[in-house]
């Protein structure tokens, strides 16, 4: 018996127990709740291919601290990682951050809490639901031309946004993002 539940080239659901779990070569995508409640699984390496995590895939894993990316990741759904001490840390925690954002493969998934102007780097073709929610110094936002989706409630509770750049390119807008 497999510990990965597929179809196709996604991965529905995952039902082992190993720490660092080697996701299958060759998935696309990691289905809404894919890992939900995992408890076991501390570290998480996504393979070159995955494009999409669903909504709430990582979400309660109470041990989950570490997660890799690659290049081809271009979506993360909601709360995909929530409840996880991974999202904790870069929720809350700004002092051990080099940079002013964390990216996952090409998807901006947290800014900065004390962050005041935000010009989101070149490549970035995803803004994560709740990337900027309550960063309440964020005064100006600058949107490149790559980013073609910004998810739900990225930039709710901004309460300082005066002017945000969004460029024709955007396709997307999800619920309540300003």
């Amino acid at each position: 018996m497999t510990d990965f539940e597929l179809e196709g080239t996604k991965l529905i659901r995952y039902r082992g127990s190993a720490p660092w779990p080697e996701l299958p070569a060759g998935i696309t995508e990691i289905a809404e709740g894919a890992f939900r409640d995992c408890r076991d699984v501390c570290e998480i390496a996504i393979p070159e291919g995955v494009a999409r995590i669903g909504a709430e895939a990582f979400q309660w894993c109470a041990n989950l601290e570490r997660v890799t990316a690659p290049e081809s990741l271009a979506e993360i759904g909601p709360d995909a990682f929530s409840g996880t001490p991974f999202y904790r840390y870069y929720d809350t925690n700004e002092t051990d951050w080099k940079e002013d954002f964390l990216v996952l493969g090409r998807v901006l998934f947290k800014a900065r809490r004390n962050i005041r102007r935000a010009d989101i780097p070149e490549g970035v073709v995803s803004i994560a639901p709740d990337a900027f929610a309550g960063r309440v110094l964020l005064a100006e936002v600058k949107i490149p031309d790559s980013v073609r989706g910004i998810g739900w409630r990225a930039f709710s509770d901004c309460s300082a946004l005066t002017r945000i750049d969004i460029p024709s390119g955007v396709r997307r807008i999800g619920w309540h993002s300003f």
